[in-house]
């Protein structure tokens, strides 16, 4: 999958940290969950993966497989 940058030049132009949300012409939208999950093909059920923030970033490799 390309990047479209200028899609994302406009997207970033119209977040709003205090809300959270894009303000789009239409109204506002945000980003839920299900749609990171439908993007990304991960899945959002089952238990959840929790480790210390204190792990070195090499080790969560070998945690995460």
């Amino acid at each position: 999958m390309e990047m479209d940058n200028k899609l994302l030049t406009a997207m970033v132009e119209r977040w709003r940290k205090e809300t959270h949300t894009f303000h789009l012409l239409e109204g506002e939208m945000t980003i839920t969950l299900k749609d990171v999950a439908m993007l990304t093909k991960l899945p959002i059920d089952g238990d959840a993966i929790i480790e210390s923030s204190q792990k070195p970033l090499n080790g969560w490799g070998q945690f995460i497989s």
